[in-house]
């Protein structure tokens, strides 16, 4: 599939949501307190959830006096129980994997994601890709290099945590859900291949020269994808 036609579909695909974004920034308000309420619902039986009442909890200020500010140390115990299987901790949907922070400020957090979370991340990276696009038309030209999830293999291949559950995407682009993946990974500058590949030095060189590579051939990619 050529570039301008992959990068084209992609940013139609991601209309919708656009427009759905459009439309919750219009109600802000009204818009966070069913999020809020959907959130509480959905989790009042979890651990956690009991802990703090959730059922009990009818508006962002009975929130707000019912469970504490946190941090991530707030949550480690619970993150290693969900780690080692135990389920219904703190999202009474199964947590799919754990995704690693990038570790830029403190040592890497593994962030619980369940199917709910991932759908949650998609809805707002395509409203961002729509408007990227429409605003920079010149993007839609040529490949583009996207660097999301932290590199997460190790020589033995893919991490997992004592209950089996797996750590990391496979891909920055499986990030996107099926048609956004397939759609994205004809449009990369380097290949989700060498993310695979067996060690770090070689992964990053690889990137790099395939990186200067594609911005001498296109022009646009020093420009507008760094």
């Amino acid at each position: 599939m050529k570039v301008q036609v992959a990068n084209t579909l992609w940013v139609a695909s991601c209309w919708p949501e656009w427009r759905r974004f459009q439309r919750a920034a219009g109600a802000v308000q009204e818009t966070q307190a069913a999020l809020l309420a959907n959130y509480l619902r959905a989790n009042q039986h979890t651990e956690y959830g009991q802990r703090h009442r959730f059922s009990a909890i009818h508006s962002a200020e009975q929130y707000q006096r019912r469970v504490p500010l946190s941090s991530y140390d707030d949550y480690t115990a619970d993150i290693a129980r969900i780690g080692a299987g135990q389920p219904r901790v703190l999202t009474a949907a199964p947590v799919r994997m754990f995704e690693l922070s990038s570790g830029s400020s403190a040592a890497s957090k593994l962030i619980p994601y369940t199917n709910a979370l991932k759908a949650e991340f998609q809805r707002g990276l395509a409203p961002w890709v729509y408007d990227l696009y429409s605003h920079i038309p010149d993007l839609k030209n040529g490949p583009a290099y996207w660097s999301i999830t932290p590199l997460t293999l190790q020589a033995g291949g893919k991490r997992f945590t004592p209950g089996s559950i797996p750590i990391g995407f496979e891909t920055d682009s499986a990030y996107l859900g099926p048609l956004g993946k397939w759609l994205v990974e004809a449009v990369l500058a380097v290949p989700n291949s060498v993310k695979r590949s067996g060690r770090i030095g070689m992964r990053c060189w690889t990137r790099s020269r395939r990186g200067i590579w594609n911005s001498a051939s296109d022009p646009t990619l020093g420009v507008h994808r760094r």
